[in-house]
């Protein structure tokens, strides 16, 4: 599946006194700008049309087939070298995340060779960029576009402790031994970092999980303020509030309602059942972590 490469982004990359080695139309102020250099070797000159690319990554597509590539052609490319990327536009909106009252998108740095030329880039679940063209350089480092941060309670679960983020674009990094289920914003002026390596050959330390083993955290009794501690809690008060209600209403079925039915089974089956039913929905619907954080 093709997808098309966007002329969203102006890349240049820089020698070391800063001469430009990349030129494009004038496109007006970026709305974010990226600083990166770009390390190792990719083991041959033998590079047609050298890319810079960010991988939207659709998160509601499994598949891996719904990334969005965002493309800008490197021209006289020198290798290792410094880079900047500019954003001009904003990702599509379908491959923004809900996150604990967050909403973000994740991006993933590349660089490529666009062999057949034709402005254009194809993806395979099981394998990546798909020949002719070839991917020869990657971040581990990702580009995150935040549009809303959740109340200022929840950022931590989502940004760690980079938390308070504000809205924009940032670096970030996937976390370790974190009790955000999100990423850690990196500081202002972070470098973005993108290492090459022969066409078509990912080092292992692009890909391989990190195997840093992590201490079991203590309990919520231990330490209550800890972010899954203190989220727990909101949940429980979430609860109490939406679906305390419907919660002793289905108790009360099973306990007195139908204590006493002569056909206790039916009893429980045409009333009871309906109303724990209600509770999951009310459960579902009012007091997930976004609903929570969404306050």
């Amino acid at each position: 599946m093709k997808r098309t490469g966007l002329l969203a982004l102006a890349g240049t990359l820089a020698a070391g006194c800063g001469d430009p080695m990349a030129a494009g139309d004038y496109l007006g102020e970026p709305l974010y700008r990226v600083h990166g250099r770009i390390v190792g070797d990719a083991g041959t000159s033998a590079i047609r049309r050298p890319y810079l690319g960010v991988l939207w990554i659709d998160p509601y597509d499994s598949s891996g087939l719904g990334m969005v590539t965002m493309l800008t052609p490197i021209q006289n490319p020198r290798f290792p070298g410094e880079f900047s990327i500019d954003f001009f536009d904003r990702p599509p909106a379908r491959v923004y995340l809900d996150m604990a009252g967050a909403r973000l998108a994740l991006g993933m740095a590349i660089v490529l060779d666009d062999v057949d030329g034709d402005g254009e880039i194809a993806f395979d679940p099981e394998i990546g960029v798909k020949p002719p063209d070839v991917m020869f350089g990657a971040a581990r480092q990702l580009v995150v576009d935040v549009q809303a941060v959740g109340t200022r309670e929840c950022q931590t679960w989502t940004f760690g402790g980079s938390a308070p983020v504000a809205p924009g674009f940032h670096l970030a990094d996937l976390p370790t031994c974190s009790a955000t289920s999100g990423v850690d914003v990196l500081p202002d002026g972070t470098a973005l970092e993108v290492r090459l390596f022969p066409p078509g050959q990912i080092p292992p330390d692009l890909t391989e999980e990190d195997e840093t083993e992590c201490p079991e955290p203590p309990s919520c009794e231990e330490d209550p303020t800890q972010v899954s501690c203190a989220m727990e809690e909101a949940s429980q008060r979430c609860f109490e509030t939406a679906c305390g209600d419907a919660q002793r209403a289905w108790e009360r079925c099973f306990e007195v309602d139908c204590a006493d039915a002569a056909d206790s089974s039916a009893c429980y089956e045409q009333i009871c059942d309906p109303l724990g039913m209600a509770v999951m929905e009310c459960t579902m619907t009012r007091c997930t972590l976004d609903a929570i954080c969404s306050y």
